[in-house]
């Protein structure tokens, strides 16, 4: 493959350390002596950080993501 030209993407040339935070909780249901059922929630963010592109510019970014976890446990 030569002469692949790929329009709308970024090119990103550096990194950045950043911090990130989260919060989580979460129930649990008994179903016998052994078994049970979970729910949980957890929000997970990060700060954005300040990183440049191939051509040089600057530009912030950061990540978001909600999670919804379902199990079940068998307890020994």
């Amino acid at each position: 493959m030569q002469d692949v030209v790929a329009g709308g993407v970024t090119s990103v040339t550096s990194s950045a350390w950043t911090l990130a935070y989260q919060l989580g909780f979460g129930a649990e249901y008994p179903l016998t002596a052994r078994w049970s059922l979970d729910a949980s929630y957890r929000y997970f963010a990060t700060l954005a950080p300040e990183l440049k592109d191939a051509n040089g510019d600057t530009f912030e970014t950061a990540v978001a993501s909600h999670n919804l976890l379902f199990g079940a446990r068998y307890h020994f």
